[in-house]
């Protein structure tokens, strides 16, 4: 961003500037509104050519202000909106489910002790049964951890 509106500043006045969509030209409402009033005090002109801001090719700089500052405002407006539904359903998602985020698969542990069998190492493993490796170490750390407690359990009983 800061080497575009650098570009900007040594361009000459009386410059047109067009972009797809003037709401990627700032992050916040603020930020492309004050983008685009630099660039016209500039003598800068911006121009969407998005057909939905078709109010951008107004000749008059105090309507295309008003306008600017207005669905600015609203876009702001709609991802302030969109961002409180999102958190609203995560919240309401984490409250009815015990889990959140993408549910584990345990491997088949038989597939990987008989590829264990054949000499792969469990990078190997790993590579054959399209399973990340960290994946693969932690259910071998588990599964160890498992036959230790049933060893265990055979001892004491």
């Amino acid at each position: 961003m800061t080497k575009f509106f650098l570009f900007c500043s040594t361009i000459i006045y009386n410059f047109i500037s067009c972009l797809n969509e003037i709401s990627r030209l700032g992050r916040t409402f603020v930020d492309t509104l004050n983008l685009i009033m630099d660039f016209e005090e500039k003598g800068i002109r911006v121009v969407s050519l998005s057909p939905s801001e078709s109010w951008s090719t107004i000749e008059d700089s105090h309507y295309r202000r008003l306008l600017t500052s207005l669905f600015g405002w609203v876009a702001e407006n709609e991802k302030r909106i969109l961002q409180e539904r999102i958190k609203v359903g995560i919240e309401r998602y984490k409250k009815e489910n015990d889990k959140w985020g993408r549910p584990t698969k345990e491997p088949d542990k038989k597939e990987v002790m008989k590829y264990r069998k054949k000499g792969l190492t469990w990078a190997e493993i790993s590579r054959v049964m399209n399973i990340p490796a960290s994946t693969l170490y932690k259910y071998r750390d588990i599964w160890d951890e498992r036959s230790r407690v049933e060893k265990v359990r055979g001892i004491v009983e």
